[in-house]
């Protein structure tokens, strides 16, 4: 590769030479003069290597690339750019400062009495009533209570939850406390006469006619039939609306003290303070024992 880059050079220079030649003087060429070539002639190959022998072109003129190797080469790491950051100038910070503000005038709080007690003991009692009006079944408005806090008259509500004791109890704390409230005018219904139904889940009391007590009765009577067993009917009673035949009833039911009874004997109380009568011909029959059959209690001879 060396030589064919002399071999080269020398060409390039001859042909210049040449040029050179055909119009001047002798050229320097490397601190030697160029022979006189005749002018003219025609030049030759020959000639050209002449010139090349004399141009003074040495290998150890020639610097060779040192032999690099990869492991040779040293790796830069990468130097993380400094950014100029601007220093920070600690600045005191100012204290809080509350603004002047005019000082208000001491407020005197009173202390929480709580609501008037006579208010709160008719409160007590409305929502009470409330509670106690509610019913599930035709047979629970047997209760007697006072009808508002204070006053006399009477209603009926449902023996099913104990509100209607709570009536009582703030009605008796009312009049205790010397509370005064401005009852209805005029004299309360008789309250003998009137009974307590279930209508829509409430609790009405009302002066039912003397047919809608029987039919009243003829339901509970119906209610306090039903059996399981033979056992069940032993509670036997004469039922004075209508007929007021004896009949044998299921006792765990209708028996003393249980809240069907005390619902027929409401019914029975109403039916005799109104004077009703039967229309209805009776033929009675006195049953001595009872079976419990279809799950009804039938009397026995």
């Amino acid at each position: 590769m060396k030589q064919m880059f002399i071999r080269l050079a020398g060409i390039a220079l001859a042909a210049w030479l040449v040029a050179a030649c055909s119009s001047g003087p002798d050229v320097a060429v490397i601190g030697k003069a160029l022979p006189d070539l005749g002018g003219g002639k025609d030049l030759k190959i020959s000639d050209v290597e002449d010139v090349e022998q004399d141009v003074a072109i040495g290998t150890d003129d020639v610097v060779a690339a040192p032999d690099v190797q990869p492991e040779d080469i040293a790796i830069v790491p990468d130097v993380p750019v400094i950014v100029d950051v601007p220093p920070v100038v600690d600045v005191p910070s100012k204290p809080d400062v509350a603004p002047d503000v005019p000082a208000k005038p001491d407020v005197v709080v009173k202390p929480d009495v709580g609501p008037d007690p006579c208010v709160k003991a008719f409160t007590d009692f409305e929502a009470a009533k409330a509670k106690a009006l509610s019913c599930s079944t035709p047979f629970d408005c047997i209760e007697p209570v006072k009808s508002s806090v204070g006053c006399n008259c009477q209603i009926r509500v449902s023996d099913q939850s104990f509100d209607y004791q709570a009536m009582s109890d703030v009605d008796a704390n009312f009049a205790k406390l010397g509370c005064k409230i401005s009852c209805p005018p005029g004299p309360c219904p008789d309250f003998t006469q009137e009974v307590g139904v279930c209508k829509n889940t409430k609790c009405q009391t009302i002066n039912a006619p003397c047919k809608d007590l029987e039919t009243y009765a003829t339901a509970a009577i119906a209610e306090g039939i039903k059996c399981t067993a033979d056992a069940d009917c032993n509670f036997k009673a004469s039922v004075t609306l209508g007929c007021g035949c004896p009949a044998y009833m299921n006792g765990n039911t209708i028996g003393p003290a249980k809240p069907l009874f005390l619902y027929v004997t409401m019914l029975e109380n109403a039916y005799k303070a109104k004077a009703c009568t039967s229309t209805t011909a009776c033929d009675c029959f006195d049953p001595q024992s009872a079976k419990c059959i279809d799950g009804l209690c039938v009397g026995q001879p």
